[in-house]
């Protein structure tokens, strides 16, 4: 439970009663995310930062968080409810998908993927456009245990295997 430091030279767990880290001693980790920032700390009770520069933790987020991914200025966090939340750090948080059955989802500009497991769903960020992918599309298998992408490309884990979709010939993201 929590997050421990370990020593580069000794491999050993640094015992710093100083630790940034110290207040989620107790608590279940559930994602690291790190950007230009920060680190994004996903646990049961929140999403936290800790700012590089100065190494002070803050609170973005309260509620059970499963994941988080950090997109330039975009924090995206899935809750265990099954829902998806835009994180804003001034703000109020924004729903932004709300249908259950969430096992994983990526980032790729405006565009999120949204694994439910048996199914993709392609949604397109501060719109309604969403398109559906499954094994019918060339997913093989069943079970789609990982989504992950960039600009062009699209890759599933899968309980048949790997796929590969070059979502680029269809989406195209806004720079």
């Amino acid at each position: 439970r929590g997050i421990n430091e370990v020593g580069m030279e000794t491999n050993k767990v640094i015992d710093d009663v100083h630790s940034p880290f110290k207040f989620i001693e107790d608590s279940e980790v559930h994602d690291l995310e790190t950007d230009k920032n920060g680190l994004f700390i996903a646990t049961r009770s929140g999403l936290f930062q800790m700012e590089w520069k100065d190494q002070n933790l803050k609170l973005l987020f309260e509620g059970f968080v499963r994941q988080v991914k950090v997109n330039n200025d975009l924090i995206i966090v899935s809750d265990i409810n099954g829902q998806i939340w835009k994180v804003k750090t001034v703000e109020h948080e924004k729903l932004i998908y709300e249908y259950g059955n969430i096992f994983d989802f990526a980032i790729c500009g405006e565009y999120m993927w949204v694994n439910r497991q048996d199914q993709v769903e392609l949604l397109k960020i501060g719109t309604n456009a969403q398109w559906v992918y499954d094994h019918s599309d060339g997913i093989p298998g069943n079970k789609i245990f990982n989504v992950d992408c960039d600009d062009e490309w699209v890759w599933f884990g899968t309980d048949n295997g790997i796929a590969f979709y070059k979502w680029s010939n269809y989406h195209r993201i806004e720079k």
